[in-house]
């Protein structure tokens, strides 16, 4: 089915905070106000970003600073997850696909374990995803896209 992609949002989930006290962790939340000026998004969703078609409205949620919608309308959700983030990641994309909007992940837990990955998106992407977003895009307006995105193609990690 081709779908139609007028909003996407990018994803990179909050990190789970252990052993805390409520006093660190009070501190750590005010501190927040003030770091969110500091910190960027991992580069790899800019870069996606940057790569998407001028039409797409692209929404950044660094979900550390900024609460998550999800009952916005979004078209495309992208996720990126490292290994100390994937289970957040994995709940989000779940909620998201409970919605019917199509969710790709992809980043270093992606990479290393897509099978798990697509237990929870509709697609992963495989290494970097600077050389495949395009084609993912053209893939899912088509209505044709892959649940594997490889870069090289054919490489195996």
């Amino acid at each position: 089915m081709a779908r139609r992609l007028e909003r996407i949002c990018l994803i990179n989930p909050k990190r789970a905070v252990w052993g805390l006290t409520d006093k660190i962790r009070q501190a750590l939340l005010e501190c927040h106000r003030h770091l969110k000026a500091f910190y960027s998004p991992p580069l790899s969703l800019l870069t996606i970003a940057g790569l998407s078609p001028p039409e797409i409205e692209i929404e950044l949620i660094q979900e550390d600073f900024d609460p998550i919608d999800f009952d916005r309308n979004y078209d495309l959700v992208g996720i990126t997850a490292m290994t100390h983030t994937a289970e957040r990641a994995y709940w989000i994309a779940d909620q998201f696909r409970s919605r019917g909007v199509y969710v790709v992940i992809g980043g270093i837990h992606a990479t290393v374990m897509p099978e798990e990955a697509l237990l929870h998106a509709d697609s992963v992407v495989v290494g970097e995803a600077e050389g495949l977003w395009p084609a993912l895009l053209q893939d899912l307006r088509s209505g044709e896209p892959r649940r594997i995105y490889r870069d090289p193609p054919g490489h195996r990690p």
